[in-house]
């Protein structure tokens, strides 16, 4: 999933934010996310690879205004990962908890101004380096497992160790056997955007 937050100084008073989801979040989740960010970052989020949109309904619940977006959102296009299990081929349109709009990383392109959120990128999968490749700002919010993990690929994490500083690391709630935290990233000076 991806999204893009922009910073908003006041955040309580109607900042608004795009969000994704595949961590545990939760209200308490959801403000650690928005609180070890909001030091560093004055932006609301934007988010891609939206899912159900779970962590969007989190932070919109805090007063936060979410734009969400997926290649193929769950409510409108049989999306892989959401269908039931007896389902071999995706044919089960899934309920989102809030508003998903259809868009893949290239959404990124135009939002510069903005956080990027990736929450649980696909395993093995290209979308989190696309999303990088695209995104033009400077501020990223990644909660997934470090690299050899299962969240994204190598090309993801080496563009992370290339071009980014990780400026804040958060703790969160885990399923069982997994290794995930909040990882809060600027993008290196010198690197400048994509």
């Amino acid at each position: 999933m991806w999204v893009t937050w922009k910073r908003i100084e006041s955040w309580k008073d109607g900042g608004t934010a795009t969000v994704l989801s595949g961590a545990m979040p939760g209200q308490c989740q959801a403000r650690k996310a928005w609180h070890s960010s909001q030091s560093i970052l004055a932006r609301v989020p934007l988010k891609s690879g939206g899912g159900t949109g779970y962590w969007a309904l989190q932070l919109s619940q805090m007063g936060i205004d979410i734009d969400v977006y997926d290649a193929k959102p769950p409510d409108q296009i049989p999306n892989g990962y959401f269908v039931p299990r007896n389902e071999d081929a995706p044919k089960t349109l899934v309920k989102t908890w809030y508003p998903v709009r259809p868009g893949g990383p290239e959404m990124l392109e135009t939002n510069a101004d903005r956080t990027l959120f990736l929450c649980w990128t696909p395993y093995l999968d290209d979308m989190a380096h696309q999303c990088l490749q695209y995104y033009q700002g400077n501020l990223l919010v990644f909660i997934g497992e470090s690299s050899g993990g299962c969240t994204g690929n190598d090309a993801f994490f080496e563009c992370l160790g290339a071009e980014w500083n990780e400026v804040a690391h958060c703790e969160i709630a885990q399923w069982f056997g997994m290794h995930d935290a909040i990882f809060v990233y600027e993008r290196r000076k010198d690197s400048g955007p994509l």
